[in-house]
């Protein structure tokens, strides 16, 4: 398991010495499971509310997609432990299917496509 702050800034040293720098947990979740292949469970944290980082952090439905869990700071180690009952590390073809869905270009321009299509209707 590993716990990500979502409005902390992290970096990684890449095997070429070079540093990589993200802004906020989400896109260093995307890193970790399209770079590094980390299948291992990802529980992401903030003060904030999940409503509110959906409405300010593109992509962040990654938040409770497969493997993934939010629970909302402050919490107990109870219950985290009772949060992380519901969640298990991907398997290979989950693994895949976060990638697809969460971490690549082309799934950032559907999302946003199908957020707009929902907007639009909404007007009509």
């Amino acid at each position: 398991m590993k716990i990500i702050y979502i409005n902390q800034s992290y970096t990684v040293t890449k095997r070429n010495g070079q540093e990589k720098h993200f802004t906020n947990g989400i896109e260093y979740a995307k890193y970790l499971r399209l770079v590094e292949q980390n299948t291992e469970v990802l529980v992401f944290t903030s003060f904030l509310t999940a409503t509110q980082i959906f409405e300010h952090l593109p992509n962040s439905a990654i938040i409770y997609a497969i493997g993934h869990l939010f629970i909302q700071l402050p919490y107990s180690d109870e219950e985290l432990k009772e949060a992380l009952k519901e969640v298990s590390p991907l398997n290979t073809i989950q693994h895949k299917d976060i990638i697809i869905n969460f971490c690549q270009v082309r799934s950032a321009v559907r999302e946003s496509f199908h957020v707009f299509k929902g907007r639009v209707t909404q007007t009509l």
